[in-house]
């Protein structure tokens, strides 16, 4: 016979369970366990585990039939779910609520969630302060004009396929850069901004739910990833570089040499951000300033060699 949860939980708490039980086989019962670490396998066997958190938590997961372990029923969020007696035992008058640790390796510091319990009732309270607001508003400000400039960019490749496809004369499509580089900008800035206003819109969200739709759009980490973006930009830029010039004598028009910068960043950009993930990121911020070093000294050869 089930019964009410002899606990409080956060609604960031909430908001977490709710989303691991969606993920979850429809006819599945789901347990909540009490364990003393977290961490992943680094192989196929899990002979090599990372670990990246130690302490007392609790996960919200389910079991195969034969191997459920003894668990009490208590009614959670309008549905039923199991507990085991020594997770029951010590949530019992305490508050579940949500902590966000962070990882020591990979590209971005990806906040990871873990379910602890805590006896205080403040740590109930959800709210978003005026830091974490300004902050948003200034993200929002930022991307806006970066979206300007990637409204140009685009512009600027319609434009060489156009005069390549039609063979517009030079002397013809010059003059229409201008205008159409502001209207590029203009258009790109004004979708950036009413997206990414959507997308760092607070109200009604928790964090975890915010977290969630930042991770959505902009990919791990969201707004509180922690990474200096202008020391990673050091790894690929020499290889990027190396590859343009590698492959640059190949191409013969405008847009051919515009389509060879966009594959030497595909093809050194994509593996570079899947393998910074998984190396530490104290060695990524070695390698993106190795990377710069490289950068600097082989334009300052180049531009010695064959000058400006």
């Amino acid at each position: 016979m089930r019964r009410s949860a002899p606990f409080l939980i956060t609604p960031d708490a909430e908001d977490y369970i709710r989303s691991r039980l969606k993920v979850m086989p429809s006819k599945a019962e789901p347990v909540i366990v009490m364990a003393t670490e977290l961490g992943e396998a680094l192989d196929s066997r899990g002979g090599k585990v990372r670990r990246w958190y130690e302490g007392e938590n609790f996960g919200i997961c389910y079991f195969d039939p034969a191997q459920k372990p003894r668990t009490e029923q208590i009614e959670l969020m309008g549905r039923t779910v199991s507990v085991t007696s020594e997770a029951l035992k010590r949530l019992s008058g305490q508050t579940l609520m949500l902590r966000r640790v962070n990882t020591p390796y990979g590209l971005l510091n990806i906040p990871r969630y873990v379910l602890v319990a805590n006896s205080t009732p403040e740590a109930t309270a959800i709210s978003f302060d005026t830091y974490e607001r300004t902050k948003r508003n200034l993200s929002i400000a930022a991307l806006t004009v970066l979206g300007g400039f990637s409204g140009m960019g685009i512009i600027w490749i319609v434009g060489a396929i156009i005069v390549q496809v039609l063979r517009v004369p030079d002397n013809k499509f010059l003059p229409l850069m201008v205008p159409l580089f502001m209207a590029g900008w203009i258009i790109g800035a004004i979708v950036s901004f009413f997206f990414f206003r959507f997308v760092f819109k607070t109200g009604g969200r928790t964090k975890f739910t915010q977290e969630q739709t930042e991770r959505k759009y902009l990919g791990y980490g969201g707004l509180e990833a922690d990474l200096s973006w202008w020391i990673f930009i050091g790894i690929p830029t020499p290889l990027i570089i190396a590859l343009t010039l590698a492959l640059e004598q190949f191409a013969r028009t405008i847009s051919q040499k515009t389509a060879v910068v966009f594959v030497a960043i595909m093809v050194v950009g994509v593996p570079v951000m899947y393998f910074c993930d998984r190396i530490p990121r104290r060695a990524v911020m070695r390698l993106g300033l190795l990377g710069w070093i490289l950068t600097i000294v082989g334009g300052y050869w180049y531009f010695k060699t064959h000058g400006p």
